[in-house]
């Protein structure tokens, strides 16, 4: 038998995705409050086990499992619509190595500080272009102007083709009005960089000018898919032990890649010792799930140490 009044409790719902700043020693999360009549004990008990279910998924997604050692980070994991857009980094020595550049992605280098990502002084941003769609390279122009102004760094654009070459040309001289001293493009088609762009079928609208990038860094092989709808330009490059890091969509879409496909795939990618990440996510707690699923892992997202906040 109920007694006494209704009890209302404040919970926190997350929003989805994490968040970073000050307040914690490597993340916290945007919540929202609401309230929630409780009659009895199991309705409390219902509601913290859904609120610790969504914390545990965030938690466990921020970081490689057990001793693994993941090769990219990521300074956000979102599609298009997400206000954390895709966009991955690793380092080698002093040089940043960012694959895309979106407009939120800059904004996380100007809070965390370039080199603190590079471990000192950042002698050089190189930044890989998979497409131009603004949610991978509305980031660029600013890139330049804060290196070039700021730290006098310059950053080298990586193309995949001439097309997309004089793309972000316009983009950089017209429109962002960048100093020409401050960049250089450099297309893969014509110079060996060391990263081989890998031509892909995403939009329509930007056929013969979508890729991902294959490259290898301290002796492990990496394949990025970029935005895609198929993993069969990709699998040529997947050798064992390799490193992917693929887009997924939980929702269906004629230019994204869908879980079931890559439901598929999954067999022979375990069979061949291939590390599967989920990047570009439209839905994380669902991908999340998907992911334990299928044996894959979410993206890692760079958590920043409390000694660098400080």
């Amino acid at each position: 038998m109920k007694t006494g009044l209704p009890k209302m409790i404040s919970t926190y719902v997350l929003y989805g995705y994490p968040c970073y700043g000050k307040r914690f020693s490597h993340m916290r999360f945007k919540l929202k409050s609401r309230a929630h009549f409780i009659n009895n004990s199991q309705n409390i008990k219902n509601v913290l086990k859904l609120y610790w279910k969504h914390v545990i998924i965030l938690f466990e997604s921020a970081k490689p499992k057990g001793d693994e050692q993941t090769v990219l980070e990521f300074l956000g994991r979102g599609s298009a619509f997400h206000t954390e857009n895709n966009c991955a980094f690793y380092t080698r020595g002093s040089r940043l190595i960012l694959l895309d550049c979106p407009m939120s992605a800059f904004h996380r280098l100007r809070h965390i500080g370039i080199d603190k990502l590079a471990g000192g002084r950042t002698e050089k941003v190189t930044v890989l272009v998979t497409h131009t769609h603004s949610d991978h390279v509305s980031g660029i122009g600013m890139l330049i102007h804060y290196c070039y102004y700021l730290f006098a760094t310059p950053v080298e654009i990586i193309v995949p083709c001439a097309d997309i070459a004089e793309d972000i040309r316009f983009l950089t001289e017209r429109l962002d009005g960048c100093h020409s001293s401050a960049y250089r493009i450099i297309c893969a088609q014509d110079t060996d960089t060391g990263f081989t762009p890998i031509p892909t079928y995403h939009a329509p609208e930007l056929d013969g000018r979508c890729f991902g990038w294959s490259f290898d860094t301290n002796g492990k092989r990496v394949v990025y898919t970029g935005d895609t709808n198929t993993l069969a330009p990709f699998m040529p490059y997947l050798t064992d032990g390799a490193y992917l890091y693929t887009e997924i969509s939980s929702y269906p879409s004629p230019v994204h890649l869908s879980r079931e496909m890559l439901s598929e795939a999954m067999h022979a990618l375990k069979a061949k010792g291939i590390r599967v990440y989920f990047m570009h996510l439209d839905n994380e707690e669902e991908l999340a799930e998907t992911a334990r699923e299928l044996g894959a892992e979410l993206a890692p997202l760079y958590v920043q140490k409390q000694a660098e906040i400080r």
